[in-house]
């Protein structure tokens, strides 16, 4: 609204560009058809920019999926060498862990490297489903996820990470499930259903306090519940801080590239990175409690694995482990420090094809950028 002291020079203007407009109106119509092209440009970038961002948010999903599937075989190699503890080959090195991989092929055929993958999947899916349940039944007291956009309070946080904690023993049996499921050979003709983990899960729950198949060996699952609690969330806690250092700096480096493509590529790919190098450091880091972890939950289980040694035999796991600290000291004592560390040359490994898949990721996301028309 125009103040009525100034109405009489706004009438002065108006009818100052009124008589301009009619001496050129050539002038107004490039104006006017100036005006309507820089509204179709920009909503031609917006439209661009959109789809840019489904195509990333579509390559990333796809990339986490192809990422998974291409690095099982390695967790398998991994996790069966972490809980054999009569192994002499500790296969710390890629070169040694490609060897036995070759031999377990010649031996049981490619398809054995992704036993266990499914319960693995069904183990997240379950503890997402938990971690929401627990959110909504509590009424976001005990947040599914804690965001920079809101006033994360330390009760908040505090909240965010008991609901991950009940989680993780909501999902426990499924887990000791899955990862007997994971290491078990097959050279032992089983008949194995998709859900069968499922129903030792709920074995496993039913003998909460007791051993259970008639064996003194087998842990009861509440005493699992105290060092898997404190790897997991040790593992989410140290993970999420990395990540948000290693992102800051990512962004930071990017920051200065202003180009559509760049700062798309900004938006996603420094955070995929970020979760990567993240999860890895972390990985290296809990990795002797990773492994104290899985002897405890297969223990007594009678779990039949591949001889890591040679890739022909089969080995029984049988430990007798009194709990966390006594698994602890007994590997130190009889294998040693490196006898924390058996399998690490497969984690190298899997490690290495998802960086080989982000990257082709990012290639693949530069040359649709190209087709957007964002790089000249």
């Amino acid at each position: 609204m125009v103040n009525a002291r100034f109405r009489g020079v706004e009438l002065e203007e108006s009818e100052k560009s009124d008589e301009a407009k009619r001496q050129n109106p050539t002038s107004e119509a490039e104006q006017e058809l100036l005006h309507s092209m820089r509204e179709a440009y920009l909503a031609e970038n917006v439209n661009i920019e959109n789809w840019q961002r489904l195509a990333g948010f579509g390559i990333g999903v796809t990339s986490l999926l192809i990422e998974d599937f291409l690095t099982h075989p390695f967790v398998v190699v991994r996790r069966q060498c972490m809980v054999n503890s009569s192994a002499v080959f500790y296969h710390l090195a890629p070169f040694s862990v490609c060897r036995i991989m070759v031999q377990i092929r010649r031996k049981q055929g490619l398809s054995t490297f992704w036993k266990g993958q499914g319960s693995k999947l069904a183990v997240r899916g379950i503890n997402v489903i938990a971690e929401f349940l627990i959110s909504e039944a509590t009424s976001e007291q005990l947040p599914q996820e804690v965001t920079h956009s809101e006033s994360a309070t330390l009760s908040k946080l505090f909240g965010h990470v008991l609901g991950k904690s009940m989680s993780i023993v909501l999902t426990l049996p499924f887990y000791t499930a899955s990862i007997a499921e994971t290491v078990e050979t097959e050279q032992i003709q089983m008949n194995r259903s998709p859900f069968t983990f499922v129903k030792e899960g709920i074995i496993r729950v039913i003998s909460w306090e007791n051993s259970s198949k008639g064996h003194g060996r087998l842990l009861p699952l509440w005493s699992l519940v105290s060092p898997t609690l404190l790897h997991g969330i040790l593992q989410y806690i140290i993970t999420s801080c990395l990540q948000q250092v290693i992102l800051m700096q990512q962004r930071k480096n990017t920051s200065s590239e202003n180009s559509p493509e760049q700062s798309m590529i900004g938006s996603y790919f420094p955070e995929l990175m970020a979760s990567l190098t993240s999860t890895v450091l972390t990985e290296v880091l809990l990795y002797p409690i990773e492994t104290v972890i899985y002897r405890l939950h297969l223990q007594g289980t009678r779990t039949m694995i591949d001889d890591t040694d040679n890739g022909y035999a089969v080995v029984s796991l049988c430990t007798n482990y009194e709990g966390f600290f006594d698994c602890f000291s007994c590997i130190h004592e009889e294998e040693g420090i490196t006898g924390f560390y058996k399998g690490f040359g497969a984690l190298m490994l899997q490690y290495i094809v998802q960086l080989l898949v982000l990257r082709f990721t990012r290639k693949v996301y530069k040359t649709i950028s190209q087709d957007f028309g964002d790089v000249q």
